[in-house]
C-alpha cells in the first residue's frame, strides 16, 4: 500500500472514531477536488485538508479555494510529512489557515487528527 493510501485510511478511521458524523473524501488532484466541491454547493465541508505531497504544483488548489468566496468560511489546512518553512510561508500567504506535520506514531496521529477536527467547530 502506498503511503498516501495508508494516510487516507488512517485519517478516515480516526475521524470515524472521533467524529462519526464527519465524512472523509479522498480526491487526488486539485482539479478533481474543485469538481467535487463545485457539486457540494448546498453543503460545504466543515474543513478542507490538503495533502501537500499530492498537489502539483502544490499551491494551485489552495489559491483557487481562497479566491472563491463560497469557501471563505471553510478552514483550509495542509498537512505533510516534511516541515518546509518556505512552503508553509507561501501557503500561508495565499490563505492556508494552518499546516500540520503528519506523524507515523498512532497515538500522535490521533492527536493530530483531533487538532484538525477542532477547526470544524463540531
Amino acid at each position: 500500500m502506498d503511503p498516501y493510501e495508508y494516510d487516507y485510511r488512517q485519517l478516515k478511521e480516526v475521524v470515524r472514531q472521533l467524529a462519526a458524523k464527519v465524512g472523509v473524501s479522498r480526491l487526488i488532484s486539485g482539479r478533481q477536488a474543485m469538481q467535487y466541491l463545485n457539486k457540494q454547493i448546498d453543503q460545504l465541508p466543515c474543513l478542507i485538508l490538503i495533502d501537500d505531497s499530492l498537489l502539483s504544483p502544490p499551491l494551485d488548489l489552495l489559491k483557487k479555494l481562497t479566491e472563491d468566496t463560497r469557501f471563505l468560511t471553510v478552514p483550509v489546512v495542509v498537512w505533510g510529512r516534511l516541515w518546509d518553512r518556505g512552503f508553509i510561508e507561501l501557503a500561508s500567504d495565499v490563505g492556508m489557515e494552518r499546516y500540520f506535520q503528519k506523524s507515523v506514531i498512532p497515538s500522535a496521529f490521533k492527536v493530530l487528527v483531533k487538532e484538525i477536527l477542532e477547526l470544524c467547530h463540531l
